[in-house]
Protein backbone atom coordinates (compact mmCIF):
# COMPACT_ATOMS: atom_id res chain seq x y z
CA UNK A 1 0.00 0.00 0.00
CA UNK A 2 1.30 3.47 -0.90
CA UNK A 3 1.33 6.28 1.63
CA UNK A 4 -0.73 9.35 0.79
CA UNK A 5 -1.16 12.73 2.39
CA UNK A 6 -3.37 15.70 1.61
CA UNK A 7 -3.82 18.53 4.08
CA UNK A 8 -7.11 20.35 4.49
CA UNK A 9 -5.69 23.75 3.57
CA UNK A 10 -4.52 22.33 0.25
CA UNK A 11 -8.10 21.37 -0.62
CA UNK A 12 -9.67 24.73 0.19
CA UNK A 13 -6.92 27.11 -0.87
CA UNK A 14 -8.38 30.25 -2.35
CA UNK A 15 -8.02 30.86 -6.07
CA UNK A 16 -7.82 34.62 -6.50
CA UNK A 17 -7.78 34.34 -10.30
CA UNK A 18 -11.07 32.42 -10.41
CA UNK A 19 -13.44 34.23 -12.78
CA UNK A 20 -16.33 31.78 -13.12
CA UNK A 21 -20.05 32.07 -12.41
CA UNK A 22 -21.39 30.82 -9.08
CA UNK A 23 -25.12 30.12 -8.74
CA UNK A 24 -26.58 30.10 -5.22
CA UNK A 25 -30.04 28.82 -4.34
CA UNK A 26 -31.35 30.96 -1.46
CA UNK A 27 -29.01 33.40 0.28
CA UNK A 28 -31.59 35.11 2.49
CA UNK A 29 -29.64 34.78 5.73
CA UNK A 30 -26.71 36.78 7.02
CA UNK A 31 -24.13 33.98 7.03
CA UNK A 32 -24.77 33.24 3.35
CA UNK A 33 -24.43 36.93 2.54
CA UNK A 34 -21.17 36.97 4.50
CA UNK A 35 -19.97 34.00 2.44
CA UNK A 36 -20.84 35.88 -0.76
CA UNK A 37 -18.86 38.90 0.45
CA UNK A 38 -15.90 36.61 1.10
CA UNK A 39 -16.14 35.25 -2.45
CA UNK A 40 -16.30 38.73 -3.95
CA UNK A 41 -13.17 39.75 -2.06
CA UNK A 42 -11.13 36.56 -2.62
CA UNK A 43 -12.04 35.75 -6.24
CA UNK A 44 -13.16 37.49 -9.43
CA UNK A 45 -16.33 35.40 -9.66
CA UNK A 46 -19.79 36.62 -10.59
CA UNK A 47 -22.45 35.56 -8.07
CA UNK A 48 -26.02 34.73 -9.19
CA UNK A 49 -28.51 34.58 -6.33
CA UNK A 50 -31.78 32.67 -6.87
CA UNK A 51 -34.34 33.57 -4.24
CA UNK A 52 -37.91 34.49 -3.43
CA UNK A 53 -36.80 37.20 -1.01
CA UNK A 54 -34.76 40.21 -2.12
CA UNK A 55 -31.51 40.33 -0.14
CA UNK A 56 -30.12 43.41 -1.92
CA UNK A 57 -30.65 45.72 1.07
CA UNK A 58 -28.83 43.30 3.36
CA UNK A 59 -25.91 43.19 0.93
CA UNK A 60 -25.79 46.98 0.63
CA UNK A 61 -25.51 47.22 4.42
CA UNK A 62 -21.95 45.91 4.05
CA UNK A 63 -21.01 49.13 2.25
CA UNK A 64 -19.21 47.34 -0.56
CA UNK A 65 -17.24 48.95 -3.34
CA UNK A 66 -19.34 49.49 -6.46
CA UNK A 67 -17.04 47.19 -8.47
CA UNK A 68 -17.86 44.31 -6.13
CA UNK A 69 -21.58 45.03 -6.23
CA UNK A 70 -21.54 44.79 -10.01
CA UNK A 71 -20.59 41.12 -9.71
CA UNK A 72 -23.78 40.25 -7.82
CA UNK A 73 -26.83 39.35 -9.90
CA UNK A 74 -30.30 38.66 -8.49
CA UNK A 75 -32.68 36.11 -10.02
CA UNK A 76 -35.93 36.62 -8.11
CA UNK A 77 -39.17 34.68 -8.52
CA UNK A 78 -42.52 34.73 -6.73
CA UNK A 79 -42.71 30.96 -6.19
CA UNK A 80 -40.49 27.94 -5.75
CA UNK A 81 -41.53 26.20 -8.96
CA UNK A 82 -40.57 29.12 -11.18
CA UNK A 83 -37.38 29.69 -9.21
CA UNK A 84 -36.30 26.07 -9.69
CA UNK A 85 -37.12 26.25 -13.39
CA UNK A 86 -35.11 29.47 -13.83
CA UNK A 87 -32.05 28.07 -12.08
CA UNK A 88 -32.22 24.69 -13.84
CA UNK A 89 -32.42 26.44 -17.21
CA UNK A 90 -29.38 28.56 -16.38
CA UNK A 91 -27.45 25.47 -15.27
CA UNK A 92 -27.83 24.05 -18.77
CA UNK A 93 -25.67 26.89 -20.04
CA UNK A 94 -21.92 26.31 -20.23
CA UNK A 95 -21.29 29.45 -18.18
CA UNK A 96 -21.92 27.85 -14.76
CA UNK A 97 -18.82 26.96 -12.74
CA UNK A 98 -20.35 25.77 -9.46
CA UNK A 99 -23.73 25.47 -7.74
CA UNK A 100 -24.21 26.32 -4.06
CA UNK A 101 -26.89 24.99 -1.72
CA UNK A 102 -27.89 27.97 0.37
CA UNK A 103 -30.63 28.46 2.94
CA UNK A 104 -32.84 25.65 1.63
CA UNK A 105 -33.81 22.31 3.16
CA UNK A 106 -32.15 19.11 1.99
CA UNK A 107 -35.50 17.71 0.85
CA UNK A 108 -36.25 20.71 -1.36
CA UNK A 109 -32.71 20.89 -2.71
CA UNK A 110 -32.76 17.21 -3.67
CA UNK A 111 -36.05 17.86 -5.48
CA UNK A 112 -34.37 20.70 -7.36
CA UNK A 113 -31.40 18.49 -8.28
CA UNK A 114 -33.78 15.87 -9.70
CA UNK A 115 -35.41 18.57 -11.81
CA UNK A 116 -32.11 20.06 -12.96
CA UNK A 117 -30.09 16.88 -13.58
CA UNK A 118 -32.76 14.19 -14.05
CA UNK A 119 -31.88 10.55 -13.39
CA UNK A 120 -28.19 11.43 -13.18
CA UNK A 121 -28.86 12.88 -9.71
CA UNK A 122 -29.40 9.35 -8.40
CA UNK A 123 -25.68 8.66 -8.81
CA UNK A 124 -24.55 11.72 -6.84
CA UNK A 125 -22.95 11.34 -3.43
CA UNK A 126 -22.04 13.75 -0.67
CA UNK A 127 -18.58 14.01 0.83
CA UNK A 128 -17.43 15.85 3.94
CA UNK A 129 -13.71 16.66 4.13
CA UNK A 130 -12.52 17.02 7.73
CA UNK A 131 -9.54 18.67 9.33
CA UNK A 132 -9.34 16.62 12.53
CA UNK A 133 -6.97 17.83 15.28
CA UNK A 134 -5.81 14.25 16.02
CA UNK A 135 -5.40 13.03 12.44
CA UNK A 136 -2.42 13.91 10.31
CA UNK A 137 -4.24 14.51 7.03
CA UNK A 138 -7.68 15.25 5.60
CA UNK A 139 -10.32 12.60 6.30
CA UNK A 140 -13.14 12.33 3.75
CA UNK A 141 -16.49 10.88 4.85
CA UNK A 142 -19.25 9.66 2.51
CA UNK A 143 -22.23 9.68 2.62
CA UNK A 144 -23.71 11.66 5.49
CA UNK A 145 -26.77 13.23 3.86
CA UNK A 146 -27.52 12.35 0.22
CA UNK A 147 -27.46 8.57 -0.26
CA UNK A 148 -29.46 7.45 2.76
CA UNK A 149 -29.32 3.65 2.63
CA UNK A 150 -27.13 2.89 -0.40
CA UNK A 151 -27.26 -0.49 -2.08
CA UNK A 152 -24.12 -2.37 -3.07
CA UNK A 153 -24.09 -0.98 -6.64
CA UNK A 154 -24.51 2.55 -5.31
CA UNK A 155 -21.47 2.05 -3.08
CA UNK A 156 -19.41 1.00 -6.11
CA UNK A 157 -20.46 4.21 -7.87
CA UNK A 158 -19.56 6.24 -4.78
CA UNK A 159 -16.06 4.75 -4.78
CA UNK A 160 -15.59 5.72 -8.42
CA UNK A 161 -16.82 9.25 -7.59
CA UNK A 162 -14.27 9.37 -4.77
CA UNK A 163 -11.55 8.23 -7.15
CA UNK A 164 -12.38 10.99 -9.64
CA UNK A 165 -12.43 13.53 -6.81
CA UNK A 166 -8.99 12.42 -5.59
CA UNK A 167 -7.54 12.54 -9.10
CA UNK A 168 -8.94 16.04 -9.64
CA UNK A 169 -7.41 17.19 -6.36
CA UNK A 170 -4.06 15.64 -7.42
CA UNK A 171 -3.68 13.06 -4.70
CA UNK A 172 -0.74 10.72 -5.28
CA UNK A 173 -2.77 7.77 -3.99
CA UNK A 174 -6.15 7.40 -2.28
CA UNK A 175 -6.99 4.92 0.48
CA UNK A 176 -10.65 4.07 1.05
CA UNK A 177 -11.85 2.20 4.13
CA UNK A 178 -15.29 0.57 4.10
CA UNK A 179 -16.63 1.25 7.57
CA UNK A 180 -18.34 -1.33 9.74
CA UNK A 181 -18.64 -2.23 13.42
CA UNK A 182 -16.30 -5.21 12.89
CA UNK A 183 -13.05 -5.91 11.07
CA UNK A 184 -14.07 -9.26 9.61
CA UNK A 185 -17.17 -10.16 7.56
CA UNK A 186 -20.06 -11.56 9.60
CA UNK A 187 -23.23 -12.84 7.96
CA UNK A 188 -25.49 -11.07 10.46
CA UNK A 189 -23.77 -7.69 9.93
CA UNK A 190 -24.70 -6.61 6.41
CA UNK A 191 -22.24 -3.68 6.32
CA UNK A 192 -19.34 -6.10 6.85
CA UNK A 193 -20.52 -8.34 4.00
CA UNK A 194 -20.82 -5.41 1.61
CA UNK A 195 -17.38 -4.20 2.69
CA UNK A 196 -15.75 -7.55 1.97
CA UNK A 197 -17.44 -7.73 -1.44
CA UNK A 198 -16.30 -4.20 -2.30
CA UNK A 199 -12.74 -5.02 -1.30
CA UNK A 200 -12.77 -8.09 -3.53
CA UNK A 201 -14.42 -6.20 -6.41
CA UNK A 202 -11.72 -3.52 -6.56
CA UNK A 203 -8.90 -5.99 -5.90
CA UNK A 204 -9.93 -7.84 -9.06
CA UNK A 205 -9.80 -4.58 -10.99
CA UNK A 206 -6.13 -4.21 -10.03
CA UNK A 207 -6.60 -0.52 -9.24
CA UNK A 208 -3.31 1.29 -8.70
CA UNK A 209 -4.53 4.74 -7.78
CA UNK A 210 -6.92 3.65 -5.03
CA UNK A 211 -6.73 1.01 -2.32
CA UNK A 212 -10.10 -0.24 -1.05
CA UNK A 213 -10.21 -2.28 2.14
CA UNK A 214 -12.86 -3.40 4.59
CA UNK A 215 -14.65 -4.08 6.72
CA UNK A 216 -12.78 -1.77 9.07
CA UNK A 217 -13.78 -0.07 12.30
CA UNK A 218 -13.31 3.64 12.88
CA UNK A 219 -10.53 3.24 15.45
CA UNK A 220 -8.50 0.89 13.23
CA UNK A 221 -9.04 3.17 10.23
CA UNK A 222 -7.45 6.23 11.80
CA UNK A 223 -4.97 4.69 14.27
CA UNK A 224 -2.55 2.00 13.08
CA UNK A 225 -1.32 1.33 16.64
CA UNK A 226 -4.81 0.25 17.70
CA UNK A 227 -4.99 -2.13 14.74
CA UNK A 228 -1.62 -3.60 15.70
CA UNK A 229 -2.68 -4.02 19.33
CA UNK A 230 -5.83 -5.84 18.23
CA UNK A 231 -3.89 -7.90 15.70
CA UNK A 232 -6.43 -6.75 13.10
CA UNK A 233 -4.22 -5.13 10.49
CA UNK A 234 -5.66 -3.71 7.29
CA UNK A 235 -3.98 -2.34 4.18
CA UNK A 236 -5.33 1.09 5.05
CA UNK A 237 -5.15 1.02 8.87
CA UNK A 238 -4.09 4.44 10.13
CA UNK A 239 -3.77 5.67 6.55
CA UNK A 240 -7.32 6.15 5.27
CA UNK A 241 -8.09 9.15 3.09
CA UNK A 242 -11.79 8.35 2.92
CA UNK A 243 -14.32 6.33 4.88
CA UNK A 244 -17.40 4.95 3.16
CA UNK A 245 -20.15 4.65 5.79
CA UNK A 246 -22.88 1.99 5.56
CA UNK A 247 -25.82 4.41 5.81
CA UNK A 248 -26.91 7.95 6.66
CA UNK A 249 -27.48 7.13 10.34
CA UNK A 250 -23.83 6.23 10.84
CA UNK A 251 -22.55 9.03 8.62
CA UNK A 252 -24.67 11.74 10.23
CA UNK A 253 -23.64 10.66 13.74
CA UNK A 254 -19.94 10.70 12.84
CA UNK A 255 -20.27 14.06 11.08
CA UNK A 256 -21.87 15.70 14.11
CA UNK A 257 -19.43 14.05 16.51
CA UNK A 258 -16.46 15.36 14.52
CA UNK A 259 -17.82 18.91 14.25
CA UNK A 260 -19.67 19.43 17.55
CA UNK A 261 -17.48 17.41 19.90
CA UNK A 262 -14.20 17.18 18.01
CA UNK A 263 -14.38 20.80 16.74
CA UNK A 264 -13.18 19.72 13.30
CA UNK A 265 -13.20 22.06 10.34
CA UNK A 266 -15.17 20.65 7.43
CA UNK A 267 -15.92 21.35 3.77
CA UNK A 268 -18.80 19.53 2.08
CA UNK A 269 -19.64 19.03 -1.58
CA UNK A 270 -21.68 16.80 -3.85
CA UNK A 271 -19.90 14.57 -6.36
CA UNK A 272 -21.15 13.08 -9.61
CA UNK A 273 -22.70 16.12 -11.29
CA UNK A 274 -21.37 17.89 -14.37
CA UNK A 275 -20.36 20.78 -12.10
CA UNK A 276 -19.16 20.84 -8.47
CA UNK A 277 -21.92 21.47 -5.93
CA UNK A 278 -21.25 23.04 -2.55
CA UNK A 279 -23.60 21.19 -0.20
CA UNK A 280 -23.82 22.31 3.44
CA UNK A 281 -26.40 22.08 6.19
CA UNK A 282 -28.37 25.17 7.20
CA UNK A 283 -26.97 24.64 10.72
CA UNK A 284 -23.35 24.73 9.54
CA UNK A 285 -21.07 27.57 10.56
CA UNK A 286 -20.04 30.39 8.22
CA UNK A 287 -16.50 29.01 7.87
CA UNK A 288 -17.88 25.65 6.71
CA UNK A 289 -19.94 27.39 4.02
CA UNK A 290 -16.90 29.38 2.85
CA UNK A 291 -14.60 26.34 2.87
CA UNK A 292 -17.15 24.23 0.98
CA UNK A 293 -17.50 26.81 -1.77
CA UNK A 294 -13.73 27.12 -2.13
CA UNK A 295 -13.44 23.31 -2.31
CA UNK A 296 -16.03 23.32 -5.09
CA UNK A 297 -14.05 26.05 -6.88
CA UNK A 298 -10.92 23.89 -6.65
CA UNK A 299 -12.80 21.14 -8.50
CA UNK A 300 -14.23 23.41 -11.20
Amino acid sequence: MELSRMHYKQLIQKKENFTGNIRILFANEEKYIAAIINLLKTTHAHIYIYDIEDASELIRSYDLDIQLLRRIHFKLNDNLRDLFYSCSQDLEKDSTSILVKGNISTTRFKKFLTQAFGNASQSFNHIACFDLPQYYKTLVLSDVVYQRFPEYKTKINTIFNLKRFAQSMEYDHFNIGILSSVNQPFVKISSSIDAAKLKEHFAKMNERFITVDGPITLDNAIDKNIAIQKNEMSEVAGEVDALLVPDIDVGNAIYKSFTLIGHAQVASILLGAAIPISYTSRSDQLQTIIDSIHLAISLS
